[in-house]
């Protein structure tokens, strides 16, 4: 389709022009930078000099040495907690119930009350089958029966093993 354009000038009539144009076919938004995939994608892998590939390598590298040595562990490991950690958290948590309300460094939560007191009264209003109160929070997985019926004991106890990475 041709349009005539009136204008005064050759000038005014490029400028009307070019915006007619840009109504009928508008640009492409800009999409900013490609990414190195994108990039790598575009040249099929590599170039003459190879970097795109090596920054991609070499960015996986340190993030897998990242995670092994910071993490020190599996993932599997971190969601159970070792026999130590356990033993260490119902210490604090015996602890923590000896010496009073002055020396607790974890206050109680509304959960904590509520466990202790089904826990005492041995009511099954828990998560798991048998009651047990440990099932409704897994940072109480492990805890000492004895410490479920005491409030102090269980947020002591879950404030271990938060420490802990539990």
């Amino acid at each position: 389709m041709v349009e005539t354009i009136d204008a005064l000038s050759a000038a005014a009539a490029v400028v009307r022009g070019q915006q007619i144009l840009l109504v009928q076919y508008p640009p492409s938004p800009a999409r900013g930078r490609p990414s190195l995939f994108e990039r790598a994608e575009r040249i099929g892998g590599q170039d003459e000099t190879g970097w795109i590939v090596y920054r991609i390598a070499k960015g996986a590298l340190i993030l897998l040495f990242a995670t092994l040595i910071l993490g020190g562990s599996t993932l599997a490991d971190a969601d159970v907690p070792k026999l130590e950690d356990i033993a260490a958290c119902n210490h604090e948590g015996r602890e923590a119930t000896r010496k009073g309300n002055d020396s607790r460094g974890a206050s109680p939560n509304a959960g904590d009350h509520s466990r202790a007191a089904d826990a005492r009264r041995g009511t099954a209003s828990f998560a798991s089958p048998g009651g047990d109160p440990r099932a409704s929070d897994p940072q109480l997985e492990g805890m000492d029966p004895d410490g479920a019926t005491d409030p102090a004991y269980q947020a002591t106890y879950r404030t271990c093993m938060r420490k802990a990475g539990f």
